[in-house]
């Protein structure tokens, strides 16, 4: 466990930014260095407005899949990885730009969102919860002698009598 979260952070530290260097020191001997730099910032500017444009998006479509009754987990997870894509794009390497520019196509984004997903909810590592909904519950299900589920929506939460609070002071006059 250890030597794989060495192998890790080797690789991120080490060998990612060495292999950046690399391929921009080719791309820069094949096109030249001015078209490689412009490349470099007109990556960074369009992360920016990715960056820019996907967080009030994808509150947007987070309120709509709850206002509709449906979970937000789709447009929640199409947000986190636009996110990541806007801060691959601002980075400068021309490999970490080719996998930002990727995860812009949103067919490519999805099938990598539902891989990742996917493998997360099957190793147990992703617990997803679901709030005023109710899957099938057969008779018999729960503590003993607890009492059968009514049909309808559940909200979990907690309460305080009003009749439990502490007496006020009679108004003054």
């Amino acid at each position: 466990m250890l030597a794989s979260r060495r192998l890790i952070l080797f690789i991120v530290f080490i060998a990612v930014p060495l292999v950046e260097i690399a391929v921009l020191i080719k791309v820069g001997q094949l096109i030249g260095v001015l078209p490689t730099i412009l490349i470099i910032i007109g990556t960074a500017i369009l992360g920016l407005f990715v960056m820019r444009g996907t967080g009030f998006g994808m509150i947007t479509r987070a309120s709509q899949a709850v206002a509709a009754g449906r979970t937000p987990v789709e447009p929640v997870v199409d947000g986190a990885f636009l996110m990541f894509a806007g801060l691959l794009l601002i980075s400068p390497g021309l490999v970490a730009d080719t996998i930002g520019l990727m995860l812009l196509v949103p067919p490519l984004r999805q099938l990598i969102a539902r891989v990742l997903v996917g493998g997360l909810a099957k190793s147990g590592n992703l617990h997803v919860t679901v709030f005023g909904q109710r899957g099938p519950k057969a008779k018999g299900d729960g503590p003993p002698g607890a009492a059968e589920p009514e049909e309808g929506t559940i909200i979990d939460g907690e309460f305080k009598r009003l009749d439990d609070r502490e007496p006020r002071d009679k108004p003054r006059r």
